[in-house]
């Protein structure tokens, strides 16, 4: 607005002798009180409307100059209420894309993305022990697949059984003869083996510590849990 009041009388009508700019200038005020709309900055776009309008109108350039330095003013007074967190570039892929790398896992257990995309949003705003905590609940889907292999009643998911009931459970099916465990059991049983083997570890290492108020995790540790959930 500086540079039209320059190349022109702060007294001349803004659209007349601007038309160029004019257009230019409804087009960033368009654009801006859709910004400012996605962050609920719900006075500026009556006050874009009125700025519009009176360019339209015949205005003066030095009015329009107003019109905009009073948007201003409109704009630092509500982002004045608001918080905006900094995300530094590495942490960008995790937080709009906090599925990635999890495929695998969402194609066989769908009901976790929410977990799935809370825990890499967490990681990524540097919330690490909140991170932990919802990868671990990634892995209780794991758990309870693994108890319903067993198709045992005593431990239907439904009835919401706890992680050491189930894999005491497991235990107990490996004591077993082969022939004498379930059919699951007898067709996949080293890999439900290694499952129940790698799931107690998981258990011990962090899902307990992670449920009580001792534990906390920092960048590095919730990284490797949440590798290891991935796994």
């Amino acid at each position: 607005m500086e540079r039209l009041e320059r190349k022109y009388s702060p007294n001349a009508p803004f659209a007349g002798h601007a038309q160029h700019e004019a257009k230019l200038i409804e087009t960033m005020l368009l654009d801006l009180a859709g910004h400012c709309a996605e962050m609920d900055l719900d006075s500026v776009a009556p006050q874009v409307q009125r700025t519009i309008r009176a360019m339209h109108d015949g205005c003066m350039i030095h009015e329009m100059r107003e019109s905009v330095r009073n948007l201003a003013l409109r704009i630092d007074d509500q982002l004045g209420g608001r918080m905006f967190l900094y995300l530094p570039p590495q942490r960008v892929a995790d937080y709009e894309r906090p599925q990635r790398g999890w495929e695998d896992v969402l194609a066989s257990f769908p009901s976790v993305v929410d977990d799935i995309s809370e825990s890499g949003k967490c990681f990524a705003v540097g919330r690490y022990t909140a991170s932990a905590f919802h990868a671990i609940r990634v892995v209780e889907a794991g758990v309870r697949a693994l108890g319903a292999s067993l198709n045992d009643p005593s431990i239907d998911p439904k009835k919401n059984p706890s992680w050491e009931k189930i894999l005491a459970r497991c235990n107990a099916e490996l004591n077993k003869e082969p022939k004498h465990r379930s059919a699951e059991w007898q067709r996949q049983g080293d890999r439900l083996t290694e499952a129940t083997l790698y799931l107690r570890g998981v258990k011990e290492a962090w899902r307990n510590p992670t449920m009580h108020v001792e534990r906390s995790y920092n960048e590095e540790q919730a990284s490797e849990l949440r590798a290891a959930v991935r796994s």
